[in-house]
């Protein structure tokens, strides 16, 4: 990772993830631009392989899917693979990520992709952002702004 023009973005265009911390209940807040083709995710909870992720791919022809997977030996779980929403990412926006009491909400802007989607399983660990390489190449994702908290459990 390197700093251009004030963003934190991958070096050379490559694949590249970084490691925000560990948690178990977090809210995230971040200042983006994930615009182009290619790929970028978000693990959380990922501690001895098992954690949950959601992703997003922006390709020519098919649109901007999300999706949301839970991991076991560090590997998606087929099975609990689905799409959650469909948004192609449009210059600087706010992405905001939540888990609390092992429930999950994504919003980007002000558009809510999901919101208190159960994650039965989830327990807390690491927290990783990165891109990932499609046949488009990865995300050229640029970070504007980042803060990981850990809020108090719903009650």
């Amino acid at each position: 990772w390197q700093t251009s023009k004030g963003a934190l973005q991958q070096a050379d265009g490559r694949s590249a993830a970084l490691l925000l911390g560990e948690a178990n209940n977090f809210e995230l807040e971040a200042g983006v631009n994930a615009e182009g083709e290619g790929g970028w995710f978000l693990l959380f909870g990922l501690a001895e392989g098992h954690g949950y992720g959601i992703y997003n791919v922006t390709l020519r022809e098919s649109g901007s899917p999300w999706h949301l997977s839970e991991f076991r030996n560090y590997e998606g779980v087929e099975a609990t693979d689905r799409e959650i929403a469909r948004y192609a990412c449009r210059g600087n926006e706010a992405l905001y990520v939540r888990v609390v009491d092992g429930k999950l909400s994504v919003k980007i802007n002000r558009r809510m992709l999901i919101e208190d989607e159960p994650l039965p399983n989830y327990e807390g660990g690491e927290v990783i952002l990165g891109t990932y390489d499609t046949n488009y190449g990865p995300k050229p994702l640029k970070i504007y702004g980042l803060r990981l908290r850990r809020p108090m459990a719903a009650e």
